[in-house]
């Protein structure tokens, strides 16, 4: 992943409440681990999935036997008797999973045994705003970024170069502005780990320690 200085962001963990829960797009990760906790109910059917990657469809007394997997982010299952894969993006708010197909097709499934959802929660305006100054975020290829409470923001690469930007919260969001443009981010919390989250779904996680 190309890692540059407008992705970055945000948060010192201990401070953190869980936010109110909003929709989030599940990853791959989230998927291959969410999926074999819960059983899926709507239409008058159920569906039950192994971590082998074996589900269950049941109706009445009637019951199929399909596969999943994950792939490209996506749930993909397939059924007897053609086993033609489908794929789906999938978004969750609380015990609710909306299964968004290639045609922008969208199936809502209520959620039976599922987990809090305080791993996937979206941080507040607030939140950002008395944490970020007092924070340090890394990314994966050891560059790391701070942030000022006047707004300044700095992002040391790994060989020592500097970029100088401003950040600002908006509306929930976490923006940053440098010479190459202004972006804005959706920022979730799951330990010391923070998912920056696009307007186009796209996800970038970074750790955090304090300041």
């Amino acid at each position: 992943m190309n890692y540059r200085p407008l992705i970055l962001s945000i948060l010192f963990a201990g401070w953190l409440t869980p936010a109110a829960a909003e929709q989030v797009e599940l990853s791959e990760q989230d998927i291959q681990k969410l999926f074999p906790q819960i059983v899926l109910s709507g239409d008058g059917a159920k569906q039950r999935f192994e971590a082998a990657g074996i589900v269950y469809h049941e109706r009445n007394n009637a019951r199929r036997k399909g596969r999943w997997e994950t792939k490209n982010g996506q749930y993909c299952s397939a059924w007897p008797p053609n086993w033609n894969e489908q794929c789906y993006t999938v978004w969750r708010e609380d015990d609710v999973l909306t299964f968004i197909g290639p045609d922008g097709r969208r199936v809502e499934r209520k959620m039976v045994g599922a987990p809090n959802q305080t791993a996937a929660s979206y941080l507040t305006s607030k939140q950002m705003a008395l944490l970020f100054p007092k924070i340090i975020a890394k990314a994966s290829n050891g560059a790391v970024q701070t942030f000022d409470a006047s707004g300044d923001t700095k992002y040391v690469y790994p060989g020592g170069a500097t970029s100088v930007g401003r950040w600002r919260i908006d509306a929930g969001k976490y923006c940053s502005k440098w010479p190459s443009g202004e972006s804005c981010f959706r920022v979730i919390r799951e330990g010391d780990t923070l998912t920056f989250v696009s307007s186009s779904g796209q996800r970038t996680r970074y750790t955090i320690r304090q300041r």
